[in-house]
């Protein structure tokens, strides 16, 4: 009978600080990501981040001491999505496109996505242009042991709901875009 007995205080001995150290594994693991998620000071980087002059958050009056009237300015619309105006003022001939968004329709509106393709020749604050390799842009935004999880066409630094994407073609910068890609 203490055979027994003892035999089942060792086999639960052995589940139990077999279990409790895995479970506090997991528990340190999942709380480690949501610190990380929670206060990484680079969640929001891309809204300070530049290309040129050009920020997210600029008002269009500053717009327009660096670039000039838009040649072309869409009337605002709702966005149901985010309960924003938005309005798209497009530079053809320099290749910048901007979307500007107020709470109002006759609000303040400020830059809420920038996208600049060739023939644009401004840098973000790291360097990166229309043309720039692959390479660089690695080298510019990522840590080495990111670097074997992205499409070598499509680079998204930070999420679709807020950061910057760079599209590649021949292993070149194509277009930059800043902002939230999904709604």
């Amino acid at each position: 009978m203490k055979s027994c007995k003892r035999d089942s205080l060792i086999g639960f001995n052995r589940i139990f600080w077999g279990i409790i150290p895995m479970f506090l594994f997991f528990v340190l693991l999942s709380s480690a990501a949501i610190s990380l998620t929670v206060n990484d000071d680079d969640m929001e980087f891309w809204t300070k981040e530049k290309i040129g002059s050009l920020q997210f958050g600029m008002k269009e009056a500053e717009v327009i001491k660096i670039l000039g009237v838009a040649e072309k300015i869409e009337a605002p619309k709702f966005q149901q999505a985010t309960g924003d105006y938005v309005k798209n003022w497009n530079y053809d001939s320099k290749g910048i496109f901007l979307t500007l968004a107020s709470s109002e329709e006759k609000g303040e509106y400020r830059v809420n996505s920038i996208f600049v393709q060739a023939p644009c020749t401004l840098k973000t604050s790291q360097g990166i242009g229309i043309g720039s390799t692959y390479k660089e842009v690695l080298d510019a935004y990522l840590y080495d042991d990111e670097r074997d999880y992205f499409d070598p066409e499509t680079l998204q630094i930070g999420s679709v709901y807020g950061g910057i994407r760079f599209q590649f073609q021949n292993n070149k910068v194509k277009s930059i875009f800043f902002g939230a890609s999904a709604e």
